[in-house]
């Protein structure tokens, strides 16, 4: 056994020996805390001089010496001051009793319980300096306290250390915590008046107490901003106290050890002292304590034993509280030693060489741990490598060099190169924390990780600044360090996982947050046991560290964080989740994570287990990230998602919470793993932004400029390339326009009419992905959008797309982008099909391009079924004509359906499957283009052509019909003579317009005829309006637009023309049909005047036959016209004329009606006449026997036939007039042999009536004579009677004589009345022949049979009767005296 000095003293763990450990520092030259001695001696010598209250604030945790400020530095600096020290509990309690009166300030307050407490301080010394407090006025308790003080201390100033003063703001002390801290300003800012006037500059403050009341004094009172009041900043001091690095803790390890044994002696070797160093956590309360707890178990009476056992070293440790900022806990985790650490030893050098690793933390050789240890290098080697095959190795690798200096410059330098924007301390600390003692004073190794164990550089750069790869930044340092010649051999070092569940938790890692301190190492193993039973879940922890480390909110199980870009910030959905064990049913979790909607799996787990996670997770649906924590940070998470519940949340400090999570976050990388997952989702397209519009361009008209390349057929090309074929050939084969767009193969709303206007698009595409350039060429690829979108369609088939847009997020300005663009290219290259309802898109499913082939196939064949099944004549209107302001496009469906077969044998040699499902779907929509809107308007137009011709010609026949009962009426009416309808020069016009629209119909148009007759149009005017492109989808402006066909076009011009002149034609049927309307009309008119006028006169034959002459001529009827009408035109000039002479009274019509009524009026006497020679006739006949008359009635009889006959013959053989001049002459010509007919009638009547005449001459005669004789007789004989019938057969006579032929008597006849006469003659005979001789009654008798005789005659027809010549003479003479005969003398 090795003996050493004993120990003269220990070292005090109350810091009361530490003037006298800094002396030992100082004697060697060494430094701890160097920054404290200054801000010490600063704050002293301003004490010196100032005539005000100097402050300081001693801010540090336990342990890390607050009071050793004040018994080392101050006690050591500040000789020639009255140095005193208070508890800050008994000040509470001091004011808790002064503050009874009222009215006081708080200053007055303040001081008073200051100063009794000092006397209270004092009491328990044995000192006396001020008096306590007894009851008396509190004012002039102070008074007299503050005069014993100074009387006491005498010139010198005075430091008051009020010690523990986080005393005050405990919640305990919530009742004075104000009068405490507004005191304590009040009386540093001078408001104390007595002490301010009358010891001026003579009372100082040094209050120590722990960061977090420093805090919340601030908060509470507004420390620092009270103190700017009347103190000036400068006499107010803040000194933090901060871990004792390294190097200082074994400075003062040294310092102790040379404190305790008077000499420089250490009882262990000096690397055990790092093992200290990490359990002490840079505490020097809690270094000195091990330090003291290893000397008492080493000190054997006047021996002190030295020892390297590293069993007894544990063992003495592993027995030892120590406590530390997490507060108290085992040095060492016996238990974790023999279970874990142990358990991977085969035998008792194995478990050797564990405990060596285990009690010297210190980077040691193979060789160093042999000889520390006592055992075998081989079997370190053999120990280590079997634990390497397990989760946790056991030692980690590092790199030590004693070239200390110029490696401190090499690694100085290259941190420089790497963080830029770092500075000069950062760096330094950050070497000094790769910075290791050795043995000797001044003496250093720096030590740098391996690869293996570069984790080492995340704890201490990691805490300064952001990195990146940690491997690579060990091995920058380790090549710079060997660049630089510096020599590095092996060491090594328990593995990190294993030291820090053997240690006590690591300062950074402590559960700081706790207010309680003494709680906090309870908390702590609470923690620990319950992540190794699996009792905490650490997802509220989870969520809390992403709500801390982003702007977010949390719903249910999920959590919206936004995280910053480069661009913008991106609200990603998380789902949280902490791991903490292997046989958690991760692949669940996945499932429940992206059925909820998230967007990433964020998972924490251990760092020992985050890859075989990631391979759990490896084969699921979501995104996921794996965060692999140390197990310090686990712990230190479970630690605080304990502490959190509501019934424990009073436990915890709510503000320094939020420090923890957000460094442990920070600590964890949580922020950085999102923003790499943001960045890995911008490069896989879940985060959907803006596009880059390069150009300006919207997205809207970057995605139809896309149309143009998609619809090339090679995916290779060049802009140039593109117009040519796409714009100069394949877009003439549609038509754009309102209603286009979901028709169109592919929608064109930008113009371009040359190769730089699609050019400009270039670069929005190639940046939007959708274009790439390579040697020269444009080349087709996919955005990475899009391959997202047929990922997610892949895995789920036929889809929702709700769910499918639910693994994007979208930070686009455009919020359809997805559904508007980038859905919408993917259906133009043919890989989805999208089911709608509405505009929204419903459903999507992935295309085969093989399908689309067939269909395109199909397509083609259906094509060609079309064309048979419309047939050749239809094919002839198999054009459209579409026209714009500028531009006109003669499409032709049969060089459509060519490039559409033709592209589909093409196709079959095409491999590229997405060149297939794109150059397939726009052939195909091309074909369903051609078939659904192409072939129906000309199919229209073929079927409206055809019914246009059948409709004209029907309206050809329906004319000529019309057309035909005019020309009868005409001929009826007006007699005029035309030609057959169908030879009427407008009905040839029209069948020759016919003939060429049928001629157009039949035959079709050549392509070069098409384009002249569209530059005509053009140039006359006629385009664009009639086939303007905007009334193509729009069915009920397709005849409007004439189809958007030439040969119906043409057709149509011809119907037209056919129309016009139909209505002209019409027009003039009408026109014509007016005028036989108006000369019916005129003709009634005229016939109801002249009929009126004839019913005056004009009801003879004759005037009757001319009447209808007249009015024949007058109304148009009958005249002959010198022409025959061969036109319509000409019929409605013949027309013109009739209706003119229609109705017209001029004065030869005049004329013609005097001579009617003068025809009329010989006529009227011509029949009179003739009525009144028959009546004669019908008399005579009447009243003649024929014996009497017979003769001369038959002579009558005929006569009358004759005139009869020649009055008919007249009107039969007269001419029909032609004219009214043809009229009058034929008028005078009937008027004249009417007239000659009147005359022989007349000469007839007059016959007639001579004839009766005479007979009644006769009668008279004979009655005269019978008269006579009765005169004779009454001469001869008075007596004689007068027989009265003569006076009747007389009258009668007369009667008739006179009345004739109008009056007639049956029983007058002649024969009766000759037979009366004779009657009477017999009666006067008898009579006279009694008084007259026989041969006077003969002579009576012959005389009586004639009217006149001549004398010789007389005597003759007497002498023949018998009678003598003279006898004779002398009757005829008696006779004459009778007066029976009257003699007649004739004078020659």
């Amino acid at each position: 056994m090795e003996c050493g000095p004993p120990a003269k003293r220990l070292p005090s763990i109350t810091g009361k020996d530490t003037e006298a450990v800094l002396k030992e520092l100082w004697k060697n030259g060494l430094n701890v805390r160097k920054e404290v001695e200054e801000q010490v001696k600063a704050f002293v010598e301003m004490a010196r001089k100032s005539n005000e209250t100097v402050s300081a604030f001693v801010i540090g945790e336990w342990g890390e010496g607050k009071t050793s400020v004040f018994d080392g530095y101050v006690r050591g600096l500040a000789k020639d001051f009255c140095l005193l020290s208070v508890s800050a509990r008994r000040i509470v309690d001091s004011v808790r009793r002064l503050r009874a009166g009222m009215g006081h300030s708080s200053a007055l307050i303040f001081a008073s319980a200051l100063l009794h407490s000092i006397s209270m301080e004092g009491e328990e010394r044995g000192e006396s300096l001020v008096d306590p407090y007894k009851g008396e006025p509190l004012h002039e308790y102070s008074k007299k306290a503050l005069d014993q003080l100074f009387g006491k201390c005498g010139n010198k100033k005075v430091i008051v250390f009020i010690d523990e003063f986080e005393e005050i703001v405990s919640p305990k002390n919530k009742d004075v915590v104000s009068e405490v801290l507004n005191g304590l300003v009040e009386l540093i800012n001078g408001e104390y008046g007595y002490l301010s006037e009358k010891y001026p500059g003579r009372l100082h403050l040094m209050v120590a107490l722990t960061p977090y009341a420093y805090v919340k004094a601030l908060t509470l009172a507004n420390i620092d901003e009270s103190l700017k009041g009347r103190t000036e900043r400068r006499l107010h001091f803040k000194i933090e106290l901060r871990p004792l690095s390294r190097v200082e803790a074994f400075n003062l390890a040294k310092a102790i050890l040379n404190f305790a044994f008077g000499e420089d002696f250490s009882p262990f070797p000096y690397q055990f002292l790092n093992t200290l160093y990490t359990i002490a956590q840079g505490n020097p309360g809690a270094l000195t304590s091990l330090l003291r707890v290893v000397l008492s178990h080493l000190s054997e009476g006047n021996c002190t034993r030295y020892t390297k056992d590293p069993y007894e070293l544990i063992e003495v440790l592993s027995n030892t509280t120590v406590f530390t900022y997490v507060g108290s806990s085992k040095a060492i985790d016996k238990l974790y030693f023999e279970r874990i650490l142990t358990s991977i030893a085969r035998n008792e050098a194995e478990r050797r060489a564990v405990a060596t690793v285990a009690a010297y933390y210190y980077p040691l050789t193979l060789k160093e741990m042999s000889d520390l240890g006592g055992v075998p290098v081989e079997v370190i080697e053999t120990l280590d490598q079997r634990a390497s095959l397990s989760s946790t190795p056991l030692l980690e690798k590092f790199w030590r060099t004693d070239d200390y200096s110029k490696a401190f410059m090499v690694i100085l330098e290259s941190l420089r190169n790497v963080f830029t924007e770092g500075d000069e301390e950062e760096f330094r600390k950050i070497i000094e924390e790769l910075t290791y003692p050795k043995g000797e004073s001044n003496q250093f190794f720096l030590v740098i990780p391996d690869e293996s164990s570069a984790e080492i550089l995340e704890d201490i750069i990691g805490e300064r600044r952001l990195i990146g790869d940690i491997t690579k930044l060990a091995s920058y340092l380790k090549k710079k360090l060997e660049e630089a010649g510096i020599k590095l051999e092996e060491s090594y070092m328990l593995s990190r996982k294993h030291a820090i569940n053997l240690y006590p938790p690591p300062a950074v890692s402590a559960a700081f947050f706790i207010k309680d301190p003494q709680m906090r190492a309870k908390a702590w193993k609470d923690a620990l046991n319950a992540v190794s039973k699996g009792d905490v879940n650490l997802d509220k922890a989870l969520v809390d560290m992403l709500l801390t480390a982003f702007q977010g909110k949390h719903v249910g199980k999920m959590v919206t964080v936004k995280v910053p870009t480069p661009s913008k910030q991106v609200p990603v959905t998380v789902y949280p989740k902490a791991v903490l064990f292997r046989d958690i049913e991760l692949r669940k979790i996945a499932e429940e994570a992206k059925r909820e909607g998230a967007n990433v799996l964020l998972v924490l787990t251990k760092s020992d287990i985050a890859n075989e996670i990631e391979d759990l997770l490896s084969t699921s649906d979501i995104d996921y990230f794996v965060i692999g924590a140390k197990d310090v940070k686990v712990i230190q998470l479970a630690v605080y998602s304990i502490y959190s519940s509501p019934e424990k949340r009073d436990v915890i400090d709510p503000e320094k919470v939020q420090m923890f999570l957000k460094r442990i976050s920070e600590e964890l990388g949580i922020r950085e793993a999102l923003e790499k997952w943001a960045e890995k989702a911008y490069k896989e397209g879940i985060i959907v932004d803006d596009l880059p519009r390069i150009s300006g361009a919207s997205e809207e008209s970057i995605a139809e400029a896309y149309t143009f390349y998609l619809a090339y057929p090679s995916n290779e090309m060049t802009t140039e390339e593109v117009f040519e074929h796409v714009v100069k050939t394949v877009r003439k084969f549609m038509i754009y326009g309102r209603g286009s767009r979901k028709k169109v193969p592919f929608s064109t709303g930008i113009d371009v009419e040359s190769p730089s206007m699609l050019k400009r698009f270039e670069d929005d595409l190639v940046a939007a992905g959708l274009l790439e350039r390579r040697n020269g060429k444009l080349r087709i690829t996919m955005s990475k959008v899009e391959k997202r979108i047929l990922n997610e369609v892949k895995k789920r088939g036929k889809a929702p797309w709700k769910a499918i847009e639910k693994e994007f997020i979208l930070v686009a300005n455009n919020k359809r982008i997805l559904s508007d663009f980038y859905l919408k290219i993917l259906e133009k290259r043919g890989l989805v099909r999208v089911e709608r309802r509405g505009n929204e898109p419903y459903l999507v499913e992935l295309v085969e391009p093989s399908i689309i082939a067939s269909e395109l196939d199909a397509q083609a064949n259906k094509l060609e079924d079309l064309w048979n099944k419309n047939g050749y004549k239809w094919s002839t209107y198999a054009h459209i004509v579409v026209s714009k302001k500028k531009e006109d496009n003669l499409i032709l469906l049969e060089e459509v359906k060519d490039y559409v077969e033709k592209g589909a044998l093409e196709l079959r040699r095409e491999s590229d499957a997405y060149a297939i499902a794109r150059r397939a779907t726009f052939l195909l929509n091309l074909g369903k283009y051609l078939e659904h809107q192409l072939v129906p308007v000309t199919r229209k137009a073929y079927e409206e052509a055809s019914r246009l011709i059948d409709s004209y010609d029907k309206k050809i026949d329906e004319f000529k019909t019309k057309l035909r009962a005019v020309t009868n009426k005409t001929l009826s009416v007006a007699k005029i003579p035309t030609v057959s309808p169908s030879e009427f020069e407008e009905v040839v016009r029209l069948h020759e317009l016919m003939e060429k629209a049928v001629d157009i119909d039949s035959k079709p148009l050549p392509k070069d005829v098409m384009n002249r007759l569209v530059a005509e149009m053009r140039a006359n005017g006629i385009l664009p309006d009639l086939f303007y492109f905007e009334k193509f989808y729009d069915q009920r402006s397709w005849a409007l637009a004439d189809f958007f066909n030439l040969k119906y076009h043409l057709i149509k011009e011809k119907t037209n023309e056919l129309d016009r002149l139909l209505r002209t034609y019409e027009d003039y049927l009408r026109e014509a049909e007016k005028y036989l309307n108006r000369i019916e009309n005129k003709e009634r008119e005229v016939v109801t005047r002249l009929e009126s006028l004839a019913s005056g006169g004009f009801n003879t034959r004759l005037s009757s036959i001319a009447y209808s002459w007249l009015k024949e001529l007058i109304v148009g009827e009958g005249r002959n016209f010198s022409k025959i009408a061969l036109s319509l035109k000409d019929l409605v000039e013949m027309l013109s004329e009739v209706e003119k002479s229609v109705g017209v009274f001029d004065d030869n019509v005049l004329a013609i009606l005097k001579m009617l009524d003068e025809l009329k009026d010989e006529e009227v006497r011509f029949h009179r006449n003739l009525a009144y020679l028959k009546l004669w006739y019908q008399f005579l006949s009447s009243f003649y026997d024929r014996n009497e008359v017979g003769k001369e009635l038959d002579l009558l009889k005929r006569k009358i036939s004759e005139l009869e006959s020649s009055y008919r013959k007249i009107s039969d053989d007269e001419r029909e007039p032609n004219s009214l001049a043809d009229l009058s002459t034929v008028l005078r010509a009937l008027r004249r042999r009417i007239a000659e007919l009147n005359s022989e009638v007349e000469k007839l009547k007059g016959s007639a009536r001579e004839l009766h005449e005479a007979k009644m001459n006769e009668l008279i005669e004979d009655l005269r004579s019978v008269k006579k004789t009765i005169n004779l007789l009454k001469k001869l004989d008075p007596k004689a009677e007068v027989p009265k019938a003569i006076l009747n057969v007389e009258m009668k006579i007369r009667k008739l004589a006179e009345s004739a032929p109008t009056s007639m008597d049956e029983n007058a006849t002649y024969s009766k009345l000759k037979d009366q006469i004779e009657k009477l003659k017999t009666y006067v005979k008898v009579n006279v022949k009694s008084v007259l001789s026989e041969k006077e009654v003969l002579a009576l008798e012959l005389v009586s049979r004639k009217k006149e005789w001549k004398l010789n005659e007389l005597i003759g027809e007497l002498e023949g009767a018998g009678v003598k010549g003279e006898e004779a003479l002398k009757i005829i003479l008696s006779l004459q005296n009778k007066g029976l005969l009257e003699a007649l003398v004739t004078v020659k």
